[in-house]
């Protein structure tokens, strides 16, 4: 059952990545399905560790997230956000040290946005990132973090409501264009 879901994050980043990145030409992983405990043993996750385009690479195995440069940051957010927007969790850099070196991705639930630490995190980060907000990813989904996200959904013309399903899969997709495409 997850395997639709790889293939529709590889396809979302293949339609939204410029031509100039040119074609998708290798993707590393450090396990599916693999002979563990929880979404891995299930066959229902994947640890995304790099993704080598012709001309550019995504790497979340390199902690592009903490790269110096810019477009390395935000082409890793642009990817988690495009993985968050097919799966339930997508646990990253910031989520904790174990993560740091990979974007993991399960359907251990639905995809709308929830409070969950690592959800408020990627939704922070992005903010940041592509949109240059300067909140704390401390995870909380306060007054400045609903303030952004009103201003980033103005920004993509989207409604302002978080809560709806489409309107949060909508965000993240067209930020990830966004991160995808932003000059550095």
């Amino acid at each position: 059952s997850f395997v639709p879901i790889v293939e529709a994050t590889v396809k979302q980043v293949r339609k939204r990545v410029p031509a100039s990145f040119g074609p998708l030409e290798k993707i590393s992983s450090a396990g599916l399905h693999v002979v563990k405990a929880g979404m891995h043993g299930e066959g229902r996750a994947c640890d995304w560790d790099r993704l080598v385009f012709a001309n550019v690479s995504i790497s979340p195995l390199e902690k592009d997230h903490k790269s110096n440069s810019l477009a390395k940051r935000r082409r890793y957010w642009a990817f988690a956000a495009i993985s968050r927007s097919n799966a339930s969790f997508v646990l990253h850099g910031l989520f904790n040290q174990a993560h740091e070196d990979h974007v993991h991705q399960d359907n251990a639930s639905g995809v709308g946005f929830g409070t969950a630490s690592s959800s408020v995190k990627l939704c922070q980060a992005v903010l940041n990132e592509i949109f240059g907000e300067k909140l704390a990813t401390d995870g909380v989904f306060g007054r400045n973090t609903r303030e952004a996200f009103g201003r980033a959904t103005e920004r993509l013309r989207l409604p302002d409501d978080i809560s709806d399903v489409s309107v949060w899969r909508r965000f993240l997709r067209r930020s990830a264009r966004l991160g995808f495409t932003l000059p550095a």
